[in-house]
């Protein structure tokens, strides 16, 4: 049952806003779901590749299988987070990501192998990574664009803390250890956390996004300092108007080539720099860089977002992360592939908080559990077919500087698709008075 009480605060005291709380939540979830991320099982690829002798290709088929399996999921997993709320979805699949990295840790057949990963990729893709990406929206209007980007921050942190110490792990030990650890860090950071304290809406706490005060309003109608609704207020649009607008699908569009040449290329950067003839703990490190800048460009751009159009900003950074694209092909010693790491990490930051601001930025919060889990779907078969992409160019070139190449002029492409967006129109007869 829901709670619509509100607590009280002395008279022109501030209480302190609960969101924040969801924030810190998020931000250590992100955190923790970084040890199935790209960055870090792009650690396990040449060890375990090596020890079984597997291709690269059949490596990345267990990844790939598990995020398209993951964006299906999201069709039931969107709606069910906006009428029940993230607790018991990110809680229980935490739970499941731990139990498949501690697995990881046994397999000596390539169908265990494809069990563990496929489960852990799914649940991340489908369930964690959504709900996360949902419920921070869900709690600010305003101040969205800081709340994104902090919230942000845990993932940024999780892709420079995880891989490097996994490598470590793997050099000091082996990979069986590292998967070990992972899980068992799952466990105990995340579980309880997101079990305790993640909530669906502040609207279930007789509370207003960003904090405001007043008389709770509702994410049905948006409303202004005085409680009356305006006209310029955030609008929810449901997921019928939303499919719509020629702007959810050409959106869809730009976020397709996004996950397509960035989780291609992320996944395989370790192994990349290691074929360029650096070592394993150098190229972590590179990667270690990039997720620092990418706190950066996080950050930055989420407070930016609240002061520029987000359509501008993701211009912005799918241009950057071209010039970072090409910068890649040219690595051969540690100072350009330091390099990369800080052009590619502001960028890649931007963009994420840009993708993750822009589908509740033009479409409301109301609904953005089902909005984005129908965009959801397609964005995950693209980040699935990226890395494994990249793994067969490798497989059948022994290099690659073709598939990055044409991940360089995807990012173009972006570029065009966004100079062609334009923002939804309101439907008419719904459209809140002035």
């Amino acid at each position: 049952m829901q709670s619509t009480a509100r607590s009280s605060a002395p008279p022109g005291k501030r209480r302190f806003y609960y969101g924040w709380v969801i924030v810190a939540v998020v931000a250590l979830g992100g955190v923790v779901q970084t040890g199935q991320l790209n960055p870090t099982i792009g650690v396990f690829i040449k060890p375990i590749t090596e020890e079984f002798g597997w291709s690269r290709t059949t490596f990345v088929g267990a990844m790939t299988a598990g995020t398209i399996l993951g964006g299906m999921s999201s069709l039931i997993i969107g709606p069910l987070m906006d009428r029940y709320g993230p607790r018991w979805i990110v809680s229980g699949g935490f739970l499941i990501i731990g139990a498949a990295l501690v697995g990881m840790a046994f397999v000596n057949s390539l169908w265990q192998f494809y069990l563990s990963m496929i489960v852990g990729r799914m649940v991340v893709q489908g369930g964690i990574n959504l709900s996360l990406q949902v419920t921070v929206a869900k709690w600010f209007v305003r101040k969205r664009g800081r709340a994104m980007a902090v919230s942000g921050l845990g993932v940024r942190m999780g892709n420079g803390i995880s891989p490097l110490y996994t490598a470590a792990l793997v050099t000091a030990y082996d990979w069986r250890v590292a998967t070990f650890v992972l899980g068992v860090v799952t466990w105990a950071l995340a579980v309880a956390p997101s079990a305790i304290f993640l909530r669906r809406q502040p609207e279930d706490m007789g509370l207003r996004p960003d904090g405001e005060e007043g008389a709770p309003a509702t994410a049905e109608t948006p409303q202004g300092a005085d409680g009356k609704p305006k006209a310029d207020a955030e609008y929810s649009f449901t997921l019928r108007q939303t499919l719509r607008t020629p702007t959810f699908y050409v959106l869809t569009s730009v976020l397709v080539v996004l996950m397509f040449a960035a989780s291609g290329a992320n996944l395989h950067l370790v192994a990349y720099f290691t074929d360029q003839g650096l070592s394993a703990q150098m190229a972590a490190g590179i990667v270690t860089v990039f997720s620092i800048a990418a706190m950066a460009g996080t950050l930055g751009g989420g407070l930016l977002a609240e002061r520029a159009p987000v359509r501008l900003l993701l211009m912005g950074s799918f241009a950057g992360m071209a010039v970072s694209t090409f910068m890649l092909l040219q690595v051969r010693h540690p100072a350009m592939g330091f390099a990369f790491g800080v052009v590619s990490g502001v960028s890649f930051g931007g963009m994420v908080t840009m993708m993750q601001l822009v589908l509740p930025t033009y479409f409301g919060r109301k609904h953005a559990g089902a909005i984005r889990g129908t965009a959801q779907p397609l964005l995950m078969i693209s980040n699935g077919l990226g890395p494994l992409a990249a793994a067969m160019v490798y497989d059948g070139t022994k290099s690659y500087e073709a598939i990055f190449l044409v991940f360089l002029a995807l990012y173009i492409v972006g570029v065009v698709l966004l100079l062609l967006t334009k923002p939804p129109r309101r439907p008419v007869e719904q459209t809140p008075a002035a």
